[in-house]
């Protein structure tokens, strides 16, 4: 188990890194967008989510969302106005995964 340390240095160091050292990985099969040209270590970076692709989270997602349960029109999504400013929202897996939210 990492000690508090080895996690505070661990998040110092993915806030350092930066958008524009990304590569953009299409997840429809479609190859890799390399984003801003210049040179430095670059990581993959999925399009469908916006995340490492070593933590990409589309192939865990259905393909279309799932329907509602009869007597259901829709469901209504109550987020946080903090979240909505995160990088890596929550909401957004929920709104990809059942149809009908909102």
């Amino acid at each position: 188990m990492p000690v508090a340390s080895e996690i505070a240095r661990e998040q110092d160091r993915i806030a350092g890194e930066s958008d524009d050292d990304a590569i953009v990985a299409d997840t429809s099969g479609g190859g890799v967008d390399t984003g801003a040209s210049g040179s430095g270590s670059r990581r993959v970076v999925c399009a469908g989510c916006s995340r490492p692709s070593s933590t990409c989270l589309c192939g865990a997602l259905p393909d279309k969302p799932l329907p509602l349960p009869t007597g259901l029109d829709c469901v209504w999504l109550l987020r946080h106005p903090k979240e909505r400013k995160q990088k890596h929202q929550s909401a957004w897996i929920l709104e990809r995964c059942v149809a009908g939210v909102r």
